[in-house]
């Protein structure tokens, strides 16, 4: 992930609620990055077949989501809320991406390359 799109997921995170993951970086009152898998109890996503599975999602608030590429395209995930947040990065056959909730609420989402792709974490 590039330095400007961290930066560009990283305040879409501090606008939606979410924390993006990603690159080392952050303190305990924004958006925090950093690598590697999904913290213990973290929720699985799969892209397989153009569909993002399950396609709608309830985790705990401070839950990691990890998506996980599985298709042979390439995917993205893209906010689809009214806060229009930046698009991430595409990702190819095995790419990983991860964000973790910590508010309540519903935050839909799409694949910015297939925007027929649509799903919904919900955060309790």
């Amino acid at each position: 992930m590039t330095a400007a799109t961290t930066k560009r997921w990283a305040r879409a995170a501090l606008l939606s609620g979410t924390v993006v993951i990603g690159a080392a970086c952050g303190d305990d009152d924004g958006p925090e990055v950093a690598d590697g898998p999904a913290a213990d109890g973290g929720a699985e996503v799969a892209i397989s077949d153009f569909e993002f599975v399950p396609g709608d999602l309830t985790v705990a608030a401070g839950t990691t989501v990890t998506w996980s590429n599985e298709d042979q395209a390439p995917h993205s995930i893209q906010d689809d809320s009214d806060l229009g947040a930046e698009e991430g990065p595409d990702l190819a056959r095995g790419d990983t991406f991860q964000l973790t909730y910590d508010e309540p609420g519903t935050y839909p989402y799409l694949c910015g390359i297939h925007n027929h792709m649509t799903a919904t974490i919900t955060v309790e």
